[in-house]
Order: structure tokens, then C-alpha cells, then sequence
């Protein structure tokens, strides 16, 4: 998997698959789960499709947001980290990076 997919330019999408903002287009390329996404701007991000504390599908359907799941943390469908979901109360240490994007 690692030499087939992990060093190369794959083919993922026609960026005529995503026509409008918030359309999202997912697949798994090798091992890695990502979604090619069109922000509100028209600019098309192509993401890893995993919430980066515990590896959830962040994507199942067309939206201007992601959101995992399992705990709730929520980013703008370009990658931008928008909320924490009790982040004083959850013990994130303090170099938790709110920072942070998706990619």
C-alpha cells in the first residue's frame, strides 16, 4: 500500500464533481480516508476525512462544516478548527493547538 499510494499523484476527482459550495466528494486513497471539499469562496481543499484526536469520519455529506462524531469538535470545510467542544473541561493539555487544520 505505502508504495503504490503514499509517494504519488493519485487521481481523486474533476473538481466539475463538486459544482457548488459545501459540496464534498469522499473516498479512501490506499489507507488514508480524505474528502475533496468546496469552500464558500469556490476554492476546492482536499482533507484527510479524520477527526485529528480520534480518527472519526468527519464527512458524510455535503456541508460548510465537519464535525466529528464522536466528540463534536467542529472545522470549516477548508480545514480551519471553529470549536472545541468543552475545551476547559475535556483536560486537552495547554499546548492543545486551537490553531490547528484539518489536511
Amino acid at each position: 500500500m505505502k508504495h503504490l499510494f503514499e509517494g504519488n499523484w493519485i487521481y481523486f476527482a474533476h473538481e466539475s464533481q463538486l459544482p457548488n459550495p459545501g459540496d464534498c466528494f469522499t473516498t479512501t486513497i490506499g489507507r488514508q480516508p480524505v474528502v475533496l471539499t468546496r469552500d464558500k469562496a469556490g476554492e476546492l481543499h482536499c482533507l484527510t476525512n479524520a477527526c485529528a484526536h480520534r480518527g472519526a469520519m468527519i464527512c458524510r455529506r455535503n456541508r460548510t462544516t465537519l464535525t466529528c462524531p464522536f466528540h463534536g469538535w467542529t472545522s470549516r470545510n477548508d480545514g480551519k478548527l471553529l470549536k472545541v467542544k468543552d475545551p476547559d473541561g475535556a483536560g486537552y493539555p495547554e499546548s492543545f493547538d486551537t490553531e490547528a487544520r484539518l489536511c
